[in-house]
């Protein structure tokens, strides 16, 4: 017997697909950080941001195309058939020709007045299918075994979480099926959410999706995520991945047990991966504390393994759709079963890229290629780009391109793993589409994406954490409602990168002092002076992409210009992508932020024509071509973009980076995680600064005002010129701003003893020591960043964790920095990390001189089972050693 039809409850229409007209770059949106907030705060805002992201599918096409896997006809009647055999006889009682489960006669809310009692029958249920051996063959799994995710019925118990989950859920498929054990969120493969009246399923939903966004952001094994909503009869699967998310067209299942029997063989029975569990990531657990192993493959032979450390970045992403980065520190082990260190530490980066998008190692390739051209061509000091660089620059420059020196400004990328796509889209007309409204109240098709990118001025940088090392990227920058509408959006197929860098930096907005933060800016303008003459645009400079690494605590810090993921050759070819993308907000060039031109006759202000070449006339002619422009809103990021962010970083330097009240207040509204570009910003570029900046900067900053009102009064003058000649697409016209920021910052080096020292980053303690007993608990204070007023990363970061406050300065320091072990009682230890959290092994030492061998749990190991496995931490004997977990 095939499926029983579901009751006469159809979905909801197909909406008629009309797409705005569309001009300008990949839209950017920026996002919120959930901060400190708990889980069942920030529910809401999930709800929110999540709403544009929703697809809607036929409950047959989700089958086919979303679950593990599709069972026959033979395994769904096997099934119900076994349900009424034996002691599972009590499970499914058959009434004439219709099959009926034993306990669900009626819909629950017309037998019971609560949750608790009417839901209680569901455990006998699953188990009973869990009992079911499945005859089949799926995704060539032989001789499927029953997967170690069990149910468990939850019943609003609190779980065991590291951070911000005081969440409760009510049902789940879990290794921890076990009631003695506490259940942990990251044991969690398929949560469940039930609700007694239909009229609750918004609030279920949401529960349901704060449920799977707090595990997929604890958790860096997971690719995608399944969940299951009730309410009442109705039920409905869904599913979550970095593309897209879909809710499947629900169905009774007291009408129609034989389509619950489907979506639960095929969750019982899926393997680790089919539930989204990445192989290439394991989970290592020691006592009650939890860290991870990355897998690089590679080419020929075994794969390279990475152990997680402190988290250098990451995210408390409010949505779960995107780039979704981590990076970490991380440093070579044998294997997830034998963490004794092979190398020096390194930088593992974690993110989610679109199928068309290249990698930021390829990207690097490309540019190094052209610069190599550029450096090659016998006359490139007579480039009509470089006529105005002051010859100091072009002999920067010359030093830079002579013998691949100019290699040295960028990270060295030392492995690279690409994975496979996640699914995509299901693509049959009128099946799957999307439907805005599924996670907010009163849903608006033209308003409902834009509502879930805005933020709130509660939101903005104030508040908010910034997260130590590197500075990831994640979908999402301002645009015009109608790029984002979900109605227009892509969604396009994304796989998971991992890439390993050699050296590990320190972000710019880490540097304690204010001399070390700009020569790191004057040495990342000889970076974007390369770019510049390659022919490349950066489109996302911020203060967590320049980054300073140096060998050794007495060596000068060296620009590492990163995030090279957006760059593009200018102008190219526009190759416009609907998914919308990150930016930094903090420091996003105006007219990207605000997407209009600088061009506006009201603002214009008496213009400053030193060293320009750009004519004034104003002719009719250049009035039509203006027109125009304002018309396709079309904004091309240059590299005049690229320098405007680093006079935004510059700005938030020493203004909000600095301990002077004054400044903080003034520039608080400037710089905001907000979608649209603050008043105050506006003025900041569009009007004198120097009048505002010499009455709140500190006594020690008042050489900075000149330089500032400089650039920004050139700038804005070049800006216009540049639009009223119709030379925005000319390269050669953006040298003189190059030349220009040159010449203002490099004078700023001439009263570097006045303001140099100036601190603009304290942590507000030193890293803890703390003493580690010999079951692996610490008790340490945490330290927090005495500068809160930090920029944020587009889409919900994670506040930063006290274990990620301290950044190593050096190699040589972050050599002698903790690896994770094991430790005899009382012994003392530095902690780089601070506190030592639930996702880390919780103890460390500085030196390893013995090592165990790895001890592997024995038993069999099935296509879809996780055996626990033991590894023997670096540092520990034989005897004392205590053991890492698998799991």
């Amino acid at each position: 017997m095939a499926h029983a039809p579901s009751s006469p409850r159809q979905g909801p229409p197909t909406p008629e697909v009309k797409d705005p007209p569309y001009t300008g770059e990949t839209p950017r949106v920026p996002g919120t950080d959930a901060q400190h907030r708990d889980q069942t705060e920030v529910r809401s805002d999930i709800g929110r941001y999540m709403d544009s992201e929703m697809i809607y599918c036929k409950r047959k096409e989700f089958e086919s195309h979303y679950l593990p896997f599709n069972p026959t006809d033979d395994d769904i009647n096997g099934c119900m058939e076994h349900l009424k055999d034996g002691w599972t006889a009590s499970v499914m009682n058959p009434t004439g020709l219709k099959n009926v489960w034993a306990d669900y006669t009626r819909v629950p809310s017309a037998s019971w007045s609560t949750e608790l009692a009417a839901f209680k029958p569901l455990k006998k249920i699953i188990r009973a299918i869990e009992t079911y051996k499945l005859k089949g063959v799926y995704n060539e799994v032989k001789d499927r075994n029953l997967s170690e995710f069990r149910y468990r019925e939850v019943n609003n118990t609190p779980l065991k979480a590291d951070t911000f989950a005081k969440h409760k859920i009510d049902g789940c498929l879990t290794t921890e099926w076990d009631k003695k054990i506490i259940l942990s969120e990251t044991s969690i493969a398929v949560p469940m959410e039930f609700k007694l009246k239909q009229v609750d399923r918004l609030s279920n939903r949401i529960q349901l999706v704060g449920d799977v966004n707090h595990v997929m952001t604890e958790d860096p094994r997971r690719m995608f995520m399944y969940g299951i909503t009730i309410e009442d009869d109705r039920f409905t699967v869904w599913y979550f991945s970095r593309s897209h998310s879909v809710k499947c067209a629900s169905f009774s299942f007291v009408e129609d047990p034989s389509s619950m029997v489907v979506v639960l063989l095929s969750l019982l029975f899926a393997t680790p991966e089919e539930l989204g569990f990445d192989p290439n990531v394991t989970a290592i657990k020691v006592d009650e504390s939890t860290s991870y192993v990355y897998a690089i493959p590679q080419p020929t032979g075994e794969p390279k393994y990475f152990l997680a450390k402190a988290a250098l970045s990451e995210f408390r992403w409010l949505c779960v759709t995107g780039r979704t980065a981590r990076i970490y520190n991380v440093v070579e082990v044998a294997s997830p079963s034998d963490l004794k260190p092979l190398g020096r530490p390194r930088v593992l980066k974690d993110v989610w890229l679109d199928d068309t998008c290249k990698t930021e190692t390829t990207i690097q390739r490309e540019i190094f290629e052209d610069i190599e051209t550029f450096a090659l061509s016998p006359n490139w000091r007579e480039d009509k780009c470089l006529k105005l660089f002051p010859e100091a620059a072009m002999e920067a420059l010359g030093q830079m391109l002579t013998d691949g020196k100019y290699k040295k400004l960028f990270l060295t990328p030392e492995y690279e793993y690409e994975g496979k796509l996640c699914k995509a889209v299901y693509d049959g007309q009128g099946k799957a589409f999307p439907m805005p409204g599924m996670l907010i109240k009163k849903p608006n098709l033209d308003t409902a994406a834009t509502a879930s990118h805005t933020d709130t001025a509660s939101q903005s940088a104030a508040g908010t954490k910034r997260t130590a090392g590197l500075q990831p990227l994640h979908p999402s920058p301002p645009v015009l409602p109608a790029r984002v509408n979900p109605v227009t959006r892509e969604y396009r197929q994304k796989r998971r990168c991992f890439f390993v860098y050699e050296e590990v930096s320190t972000a710019l907005h880490h540097l304690p002092k204010l001399k070390e933060a700009m020569s790191v800016i004057l040495q990342c303008l000889v970076a974007l002076q390369l770019l510049f003459c390659a022919g490349w645009v950066h489109r996302d400079i911020s203060s967590g992409n320049i980054l300073a690494f140096r060998s050794d605590d007495d060596a000068p810090w060296e620009v590492k210009l990163s995030d090279l993921e957006y760059a593009k050759r200018f102008p190219g070819v526009d190759k416009r992508n609907s998914d919308p993308k990150t930016g930094t907000p903090f420091f996003m060039p105006l007219e990207v932020q605000s997407q209009q031109l600088l061009s506006s006759r009201e603002e214009d202000e008496d213009e400053d024509p030193d060293m320009t070449r750009l004519p004034s006339d104003f002719t009719e002619e250049h009035t039509i071509l203006i027109q125009s422009i304002l018309t396709a809103v079309l904004i091309k990021h240059s590299f005049q973009h690229d320098l405007e962010s680093i006079w935004w970083i510059v700005l938030w330097l020493i203004t909000m980076r600095v301990d002077h009240a004054i400044s903080r207040d003034y520039a608080k509204d400037i710089f905001q995680n907000v979608l649209v570009p603050s008043q105050d910003r506006h003025t900041a570029l569009k009007r004198n600064i120097s009048t505002p900046l010499s009455r709140i900067l500190h006594q020690d900053l008042s050489n900075f005002v000149q330089p500032m009102e400089s650039i920004r009064k050139f700038f804005i003058s070049i800006y216009k010129k540049r639009v009223r000649v119709g030379e925005q697409m000319d390269k050669s016209s953006y040298g003189i701003a190059h030349a220009h920021m040159w010449n203002q910052l490099n004078k700023l080096k001439e009263t570097a003893d006045v303001w140099g020292e100036t601190i603009v980053y304290v942590p507000r303690k030193a890293p803890a020591v703390v003493e580690i007993a010999s079951d692996g608990s610490s008790g340490d204070d945490g330290s927090e960043d005495a500068t809160p007023e930090t920029p944020t990363r587009s889409h919900a970061k994670r506040p930063r964790r006290d274990e990620d406050e301290y950044v190593p300065e050096s190699v040589a320091q972050v050599r002698t920095q903790p690896v994770i072990t094991a430790q005899k009682k009382g012994r003392r230890v530095p902690v780089n990390a601070g506190r030592v959290s639930t996702r880390r092994v919780a103890v460390a030492t500085t030196r390893v001189t013995r090592s165990g061998t790895a001890k592997a749990a024995a038993g069999s190991r099935s296509a879809n089972s996780v055996p626990p496995t033991t590894a023997t931490l670096p540092g520990g004997s034989s005897r004392s050693a205590k053991k890492a977990r698998v799991v």
